[in-house]
């Protein structure tokens, strides 16, 4: 006779309730959970982002740092500028970038309220009456304040290894002052205001179904416009835990950016009351096609002369963005745990760049002469992290508000443009001495000129010897 197990009476018993009481809220939970999320995909379907507008969204949030309170970054470059006809390198090149979102607005919510938002941000900058008009439409639209450095340094290493890609290992640590575009040329001396280059830029992108669109503008109000053709990947990688998992994302785009007349204004630019192009990948093809790239001969006629015209380009730029943490819409569906938490790792490497600009070079290489700039670029955690050589010049060189003001300036909706506007004053470059301006004279009038004083003095002291 086969023994059957009974649950004693007292202790068991409550204990078998407990587990089905149990059982029963899990199950109810479970199905509680799935009533919630079907009422949430109903009410919600019409407000998600395209993939467009997230990239963007996404890509603004690695550059400016937007897990932070004040939506700032720092980012260190390093790289070389080369004459792309000989691939020689003429300087290596070494930067720092402070920005700063002062506007990131989608339109999941309400067009309206997002024009009215973003004119509240942004209503002093060109592209605020744009973004304003009644029948404007857009997904999302983002402007970067920007305020950058670039020091050229001398090239390093004998000529035939200046033949090869340019070295990102720079360890330099002088400025360039001199150089000869040519072996049989005379040397030409570069003033330091030529060697140290610094300007503030506020960059808008404005995303509108698979079109995105890049204006940019200086304080005195000049700017450069431009199609952008990009693209975006998605990649998951395993971590060492076999339950865990890292998405990011790579962002690629190029820009063909035309320089704007101060007499056009931006609403004479782009048509935002169109129809929006296609956002489905069947129809990429389509777009990007209406976005070709220019052909070279117009690429490179720009410069200062009259005949410039708005359909000449005036530089090439390309970025390329990797270690983008992915989020929304992108983000391929990760495994819940028991808890109901994704089992999504967030990514510990800092968002990387690489930059590449294709149009007219520095001052010091002659007029309307082409150069490509070739960088890399990191985002790093703060002031600390700078490489000697750019904290010296920084400290050197510029206003002591040259990165405090950018940090310290209030981030109402009215202190940003406005401080945009007068921040021209605290980019003066502190000059080498008196004589600065008597150096910029030609080597050969310089000598001339001190052999004639020479002369006059000696006959001076003769005179009234």
């Amino acid at each position: 006779m086969t023994r059957q197990w009974h649950p004693h009476p007292t202790a068991n018993g409550r204990w078998t309730r407990r587990f089905y009481i149990l059982c029963l809220l899990s199950l109810s939970g479970c199905l509680s959970g799935v009533t919630v999320a079907k009422k949430s995909t109903s009410t919600t379907a019409a407000t998600i982002e395209s993939p467009y507008a997230q990239d963007l969204n996404d890509w603004v949030r690695a550059r400016c740092n937007n897990d932070n309170d004040n939506d700032i970054a720092l980012w260190v470059y390093q790289g070389a500028l080369v004459d792309p006809l000989e691939g020689r390198k003429i300087a290596n090149v070494q930067g720092l970038e402070i920005v700063r979102c002062i506007a990131n607005v989608g339109t999941t919510t309400s067009p309206q309220d997002s024009k009215r938002l973003y004119q509240q941000q942004c209503g002093d900058l060109q592209v605020a009456k744009l973004i304003g008009q009644a029948n404007a439409t857009f997904d999302r639209v983002s402007t970067i304040l920007s305020r950058k450095l670039f020091c050229y340094q001398p090239p390093d290493g004998p000529p035939q290894l200046q033949q090869q890609q340019p070295n990102t290992n720079n360890t330099n640590q002088e400025l360039l002052r001199q150089i000869k575009l040519r072996p049989n040329a005379p040397k030409r001396y570069i003033p330091i205001q030529q060697s140290i280059a610094v300007y503030d830029t506020a960059t808008t992108f404005i995303a509108r179904g698979a079109q995105l669109i890049a204006h940019t503008e200086w304080p005195d109000r000049q700017s450069i416009w431009g199609m952008v053709t990009r693209t975006a990947t998605t990649t998951t990688t395993p971590t060492t835990n076999a339950d865990d998992q890292t998405t990011t994302k790579s962002f690629e785009f190029t820009i063909f950016a035309r320089l704007k007349s101060l007499k056009t204004k931006p609403e004479e630019l782009f048509d935002l009351t169109t129809t929006v192009p296609p956002t489905d990948d069947s129809n990429n093809s389509q777009v990007d096609a209406a976005v070709s790239s220019p052909k070279r001969s117009k690429l490179i006629e720009f410069g200062t002369g009259s005949s410039r015209s708005k359909d000449k380009f005036g530089a090439r730029e390309t970025y390329s963005y990797t270690n983008i943490p992915a989020s929304g819409s992108l983000a391929p569906p990760t495994r819940r745990g028991w808890w109901g938490r994704p089992k999504t790792a967030t990514t510990t490497t800092p968002p990387q760049v690489r930059y590449s600009r294709y149009g007219e070079g520095p001052p010091f290489v002659g007029p309307g002469r082409t150069c490509t700039l070739e960088l890399q670029g990191k985002r790093v955690s703060s002031v600390d992290d700078l490489p000697p050589f750019l904290a010296n010049v920084v400290a050197e060189r510029l206003s002591p508000r040259f990165l405090t003001s950018v940090m310290n300036t209030s981030s109402s909706s009215s202190e940003l443009p406005q401080w945009f506007r007068q921040s021209e004053r605290l980019l003066q470059i502190q000059p080498d001495d008196d004589n600065e301006k008597a150096r910029l004279l030609p080597e050969q009038w310089r000598d001339r000129g001190q052999k004639a004083w020479h002369q006059v003095r000696q006959r001076v002291s003769t005179l009234f010897g």
